[in-house]
């Protein structure tokens, strides 16, 4: 056995002593194990006995089930007193019951005696039912867990919910929960007493989601909420406050004076009731309230806009110090000056903003652009714009946010202020690191840009984006050149490019690295359309014998040929079964794509 030499030095002595492996206490193997993969702390199992103790109580410190039949056989859990898991069970903390095992209360109930001391438990489909799983069995919650996250799939309506509150209600060292439907709708309802209680019960909560939903406030309960017990843990809470939004807030930042985190705000009403005034003047005469909020998930219905505005604005007085926001506007919304203000309210926490994303679909947009009065972002380093036909000025956008790491926009055109266009080519360069595109128009001067300017891109994503050369370009070359640009990582798929002169659509690469031009890559992008009616992969690469009849194609390129097959013929399964789909495109010509480097190709499947 391989031993570990120490030296130790002192004065001129040295003295050397060795302990063999196999003589390291228990305590230091058992730690040493936890840096361990499992499959490397099994091979451990084979390599020396005096390991084996502490290899196997750290390799069932976390425990997966995704069928209870085949876990309980290969553990012996049919019974026996001297089975795997009542020697080893009192070292697993953490317990995870996948999507596709069918556990009920007797089943909950033996993993129970066998592991009596687990600390986080994730349940990922329950079936909560009174009958067949608590009090059948009289199946219980640990009483040491700390983190409980369940995701019911069937359950009992209007009396399993209480049942299985009741049950992690009465876990007062628990600190995180999460408990909700697996198809989003409210699993459970609360008024504002029952949600109190609720809170009262675990004190030491620090992260609270739930799949219910907060009824309306009464005026009497609202007058009763200045009484309600603060609780100074709880940093994060999830849950629909889509009733009594305002009266709900008030409770909030009295209840959870260092809430951090809240999701999910909906502001639904089209005007304010007298109620909802007379909250905003209480929420005045609360000292300091929303210090610690730094992230909010907000929805506003159509109509509710100025609610919501007003609401922003009073969160700005409280100085509350937002660094993440996600805003979108529900159901079809008609573009109104409102809407735009809507929008625009991040510029409110411009100065403290790090991560922001918009989204809203079904727009009948007048013309909205992100960059629309823009102020300077000085921290923002992720953004996120899902906006349906909206458009986004890359060059103001890079300006006015010095420090953005990671852009996703999606559903609209992408492009460079035409007025910018000189004084951009001199901009300082950026430190966008990714940058991903989805269903976006763009065309190759922006890319380029884009290549130059932002010299740290390491990632970029294209899937469904139609690239297209400038109208004033006459060169027949069709290329996109970022070729400034050294990748890690390229996804590409249903990229097509587009010659405004021919109106023809490209949809064959040519991959081609500047710094190592041994050849080229080519790539097929397949159209989102076909996708969907062939359910065909977005793409794949063009490799071996295919590669080298497309080298030699395009060498003889000249003019457009004749197709081989028609496209009624293309449409019919037996053909679109026989024919590479790409070969039929060759006759629309290839599009280079120039990079500096490229070390992970990804074709989106």
């Amino acid at each position: 056995m391989k031993g570990y030499k120490y030296s130790l030095h002192c004065r001129s002595v040295v003295i050397v002593f060795i302990m063999v492996a196999s003589e390291l206490p228990f305590e230091i193997t058992r730690r040493i194990a936890d840096f361990l993969q499992p499959r490397d702390k099994i091979q451990c199992c084979f390599v020396c006995k005096a390991w084996l103790p502490a290899i196997q109580e750290s390799l069932l410190e976390t425990i997966v089930i995704n069928d209870y039949g085949k876990f309980a056989k290969s553990v012996g859990l049919s019974g026996s007193t001297s089975n795997f898991l009542q020697r080893y069970g009192h070292s697993s903390r953490k317990l995870h019951i996948g999507q596709y095992a069918q556990i009920f209360g007797e089943e909950l109930l033996a993993l129970q005696r066998c592991l009596p001391h687990i600390q986080y438990f994730k349940w990922s489909t329950a079936n909560i039912d009174e009958y067949t799983f608590i009090d059948h069995s009289g199946w219980k919650l640990w009483e040491f867990l700390t983190d409980l996250e369940v995701k019911v799939w069937v359950y009992v309506p209007h009396t399993a919910p209480s049942l299985f509150y009741s049950l992690f209600s009465k876990i007062r060292p628990l600190r995180r929960l999460e408990f909700k439907y697996m198809f989003n709708t409210g699993l459970y309802k609360h008024t504002v007493g029952e949600f109190d209680a609720l809170n009262n019960s675990l004190p030491e909560l620090t992260r609270m989601a739930l799949g219910a939903q907060l009824l309306s406030i009464t005026l009497h309960e609202l007058s009763m909420i200045k009484n309600v017990k603060p609780l100074q843990c709880l940093k994060s809470l999830e849950v629909n406050l889509i009733n009594s939004t305002y009266e709900w807030l008030y409770y909030i930042a009295i209840k959870f004076p260092n809430i951090s985190i809240l999701k999910t705000i909906i502001f639904a009403s089209n005007t304010a009731s007298e109620q909802s005034l007379e909250v905003a003047k209480m929420f005045a005469r609360i000292p300091y309230p929303f210090q610690q909020l730094e992230e909010i998930n907000v929805r506003v219905e159509l109509g509710s806009e100025q609610i919501f505005i007003d609401f922003v604005k009073q969160l700005y007085l409280f100085k509350a110090p937002i660094k993440t926001l996600c805003l979108s506007l529900g159901g079809s919304v008609q573009m109104s000056a409102f809407s735009r203000d809507v929008f625009e309210s991040r510029n409110i926490f411009s100065s403290t903003l790090e991560k922001v994303t918009i989204k809203a679909s079904s727009l009948t947009l007048i013309f909205w652009a992100y960059t629309d009065n823009l102020e300077h972002f000085p921290h923002l380093v992720d953004l996120n714009i899902q906006v349906e036909d909206s458009t986004s000025e890359i060059d103001i956008l890079l300006d006015r946010c010095p420090s953005l790491k990671t852009f996703r926009f999606d559903s609209g055109t992408l492009r460079r202020r035409l007025f910018d266009r000189v004084t951009s080519e001199f901009s300082t360069n950026h430190g966008l690191r990714e940058l991903t595109l989805t269903s976006t128009h763009i065309v190759t001067d922006t890319l380029n840009y884009i290549s130059h300017r932002c010299k740290k891109l390491k990632s970029m994503f294209l899937e469904n984006v139609y690239v297209a050369k400038p109208k004033s370009e006459d060169t027949k070359t069709n290329c996109i050149d970022m070729s400034s640009t050294s990748f890690i990582h390229l996804s590409i798929g249903s990229v097509m490019f587009v010659d405004p002169s021919t109106k023809n659509i490209i949809n064959i690469f040519a991959l081609s690295s500047t710094m190592n031009p041994i050849g080229n890559t080519w790539v097929y992008c397949v159209p989102d359309v076909e996708c969907r009616t062939r359910r065909e992969p977005k793409g794949w690469i063009i490799g071996g014998e295919e590669a080298k009849y497309v080298e030699d194609f395009f060498r003889n390129f000249s003019e457009i040929v004749e197709k081989e097959y028609t496209e009624e013929q293309l449409y019919k399964d037996e053909y679109a079964r026989m024919v590479p789909s790409w070969k039929d495109n060759l006759n629309n010509g290839y599009a280079m794509f120039k990079y500096g480097s490229l070390i992970n190709l990804n074709i989106i499947s």
